[in-house]
């Protein structure tokens, strides 16, 4: 099976009425959404909940940043590619993976330092990802670094109230990712409270195999408290 069509960069905004998807920096999809996310769980890094829960991600993900703004389409559409400053107004998590291969730590770059872990431990182990070389940069270089999962590995940062949502829901979520081979319903980012793999008061993104949409990933539905 053919790789969904290169590396993409998804984003998610709610505004309170609305919830906006973007694809590479277009808009694909606007679906209403109410509800909230307010949930103690982890926040998941290629998963949304930890396996055997949710089927996990393969593929590489980078510059993972989540808002408590409403961003703007010509924001995000410029900086698709790019770093974003980690002072920004309303960014509370930014995790860019940038670590040193044989760190274990994950660090948030937001004014919060959120950081997170590689796996299940500071301890080295088959859970943890891969760090490789990014290819998602606007000026990539060796010091870019992605993180590789093989659909069991994952990182996890703590759970921060920050990184809930209000109801009627306000935020924003980016992600850049590049899966390894086309598959349906593979989890890229998620916080959840726990098993099963779809409770409530949750957001998550996941892969969706649909021609219609830029990139060939991107928007799924939207139900209460959760984006995909």
């Amino acid at each position: 099976t053919a790789p969904i069509a290169g590396p993409s960069l998804g984003a998610v905004v709610a505004d309170g009425d609305s919830v906006r998807y973007y694809v590479n920096g277009a808009q694909t999809r606007v679906l209403g959404c109410v509800g909230h996310v307010a949930n103690t769980g982890d926040l998941w890094f290629g998963n949304s909940g930890g396996p055997p829960n949710c089927a996990g991600f393969r593929g590489e993900i980078d510059e993972v940043r989540i808002w408590n703004v409403t961003r703007t389409g010509e924001e995000i559409a410029n900086f698709y590619r790019c770093p974003v400053d980690p002072q920004s107004t309303g960014l509370v998590g930014y995790w860019t993976f940038d670590e040193a291969v044989g760190d274990q730590h994950i660090y948030d770059l937001s004014p919060l330092g959120n950081h997170g872990i590689l796996g299940n431990s500071l301890n080295v182990e088959a859970a943890d990802p891969t760090r490789v070389v990014a290819t998602d940069q606007c000026l990539p270089s060796s010091a870019n670094k992605a993180l590789h999962v093989d659909g069991n590995q994952h990182g996890r940062a703590p759970h921060h109230v920050s990184l809930e949502f209000p109801s009627p829901p306000v935020g924003t979520i980016e992600l850049w990712a590049k899966q390894d081979a086309a598959s349906l319903d593979q989890h890229v980012l998620g916080k959840r409270p726990g098993p099963p793999c779809g409770p409530v008061n949750f957001y998550q993104f996941v892969t969706r195999l649909d021609s219609s949409i830029p990139g060939g990933w991107g928007a799924g539905d939207c139900s209460v408290g959760s984006g995909q």
